[in-house]
């Protein structure tokens, strides 16, 4: 049973990291009056290591299983509060807004120049379905809904990349709608 006890005096690695998290605290530059108060609780501390005394087994594991709780809990709430990917731009969630009872909707691919939309398509605004070209009026680009038979006008490619620029460049668009 004597074996199961460790003695935290022998462990000159546990000191060892207390004198390098101790170090780290002086080189950020902590405030003098800060460091004065801190010097008087790390004596404290160094005179409870200084003295020779044995922990059982069991409460090592109880303190490297609140170590690891605290870190999970840490993680988690962290989580809860982290911000979007930072890799996309707050305009990411900006994929589909609707002129003219026609949905424009789109997907935003990142390419060596910058973003760009790809997969653009016009749907019906009631129904969702994709939007049918009309082979008489395939030079007004009138389109119509197979499900409801109506008819729009469709806005060229370029003209609807022009729209979503103008209302990115002017906060005009609802991300995610």
């Amino acid at each position: 049973m004597a074996e199961a006890k460790k003695s935290i005096y022998n462990h000159w690695i546990f000191k060892g990291i207390v004198l390098a998290i101790i170090t780290v605290i002086i080189e950020k530059g902590f405030d003098l009056r800060i460091l004065t108060g801190l010097k008087h609780i790390i004596l404290d501390f160094w005179g409870l290591l200084s003295e020779p005394y044995s922990l059982p087994l069991w409460g090592w594991l109880l303190i490297a299983l609140i170590g690891y709780g605290l870190i999970c809990l840490v993680l988690i709430l962290n989580a809860h509060t982290a911000t979007p990917d930072p890799g996309h731009p707050k305009f990411y969630e900006f994929q589909s807004f609707v002129i003219n009872d026609v949905l424009y909707r789109w997907q935003w691919k990142l390419n060596p120049d910058g973003w760009e939309t790809i997969n653009l398509q016009a749907l019906c605004n009631l129904d969702k379905c994709i939007l049918l070209l009309d082979s008489s009026y395939a030079a007004a680009q009138s389109n119509y809904c197979p499900i409801c038979s109506k008819s729009f006008k469709v806005k060229t490619e370029q003209e609807i990349q022009v729209l979503i620029r103008h209302r990115i460049d002017n906060n005009l668009y609802q991300p995610g709608v």
